[in-house]
């Protein structure tokens, strides 16, 4: 999507009636003003507001939304802001995993910083059901040919893969892949797994002890174990009280019982780049 040079963000803001409305009656009697781009919508209390008014809004082109309620404590119907701020909350994690909304706001930034530099920036947003199959980069091929480069904010094995699409084309990373891992809540991602081609998540119960075991332990935990949480980090959890209560849970402490021999690491990366082909999938 082209956006203009003086493209300014559409935002939404539901106000409670007792404090967020009630101040912004107050600055209009005073003939204080606020930017054009931003549109009022009176609530009588954010404890009213669903996730659906705020998902409806986003759907219909709103580029920001402003939730102002009462501060904590000071909600008239006691508990509306309490309210209001889980479901907030719940939508911003919702939005974190989508790609496109993602890809608005980080462009957005991107034009105001060259705008606020004196460099005025034109971008082109456009989102791919994938960035690493050539079945979906394909989309790309028109926009692509319209720009002087390509900032791609999916994993490192997708801008490569635009990269070796697009090879007249800069291509940029938009992110910093780290590892392979979940959204364990709000702006909480952690490791799960490293791809090490020898996978034992079936016997230790759906837990990896190469990827969340500080020093890997492949049969019990170490010396320095502490029940819940790891030697190496307070915060971390051990892998092998994880391993145990699992399968524990499942009736399944038997497979502890048996002898896991040193990992082979020829499969993984330490080995060089991977590769897997299924012939019987070719055409």
């Amino acid at each position: 999507m082209n956006q203009p040079s003086e493209w300014e963000p559409r935002i939404i803001a539901f106000c409670c009636n007792y404090c967020a409305y009630a101040a912004a009656d107050l600055a209009g009697s005073k003939r204080m003003q606020y930017p054009v781009n931003v549109r009022i919508i009176h609530t009588p209390c954010t404890g009213k507001l669903e996730m659906e008014h705020i998902l409806e809004a986003f759907e219909k082109g709103i580029d920001g939304i402003l939730v102002a309620g009462c501060l904590e404590g000071g909600c008239h119907f006691l508990e509306g802001n309490l309210r209001a701020r889980k479901r907030t909350d719940r939508i911003r994690q919702m939005l974190d995993e989508i790609g496109e909304r993602e890809v608005g706001i980080a462009s957005y930034a991107m034009r105001m910083a060259r705008k606020i530099e004196g460099q005025p920036l034109e971008l082109t947003q456009i989102t791919i059901e994938r960035q690493c199959e050539n079945e979906f980069i394909k989309d790309l091929a028109e926009p692509a040919s319209k720009v002087e480069a390509i900032v791609s904010f999916g994993c490192g094995a997708g801008v490569q893969a635009i990269a070796e699409r697009f090879p007249s084309k800069p291509v940029y990373a938009g992110l910093n892949t780290q590892f392979l891992g979940i959204l364990e809540e709000q702006a909480v991602w952690t490791e799960k797994c490293m791809g090490c081609g020898d996978c034992m998540l079936a016997q230790f119960g759906g837990i990896c002890p190469v990827t969340r075991c500080a020093k890997r332990m492949l049969n019990g935990p170490c010396g320095g174990s502490k029940e819940t949480p790891c030697e190496v980090a307070e915060d971390r959890p051990c892998a092998w009280q994880l391993i145990y209560t699992r399968l524990k849970n499942i009736d399944q402490l038997d497979r502890l019982d048996t002898i896991v021999p040193p990992k082979d690491w020829r499969p993984a990366w330490h080995a060089g780049a991977c590769k897997i082909v299924r012939a019987e999938h070719r055409v």
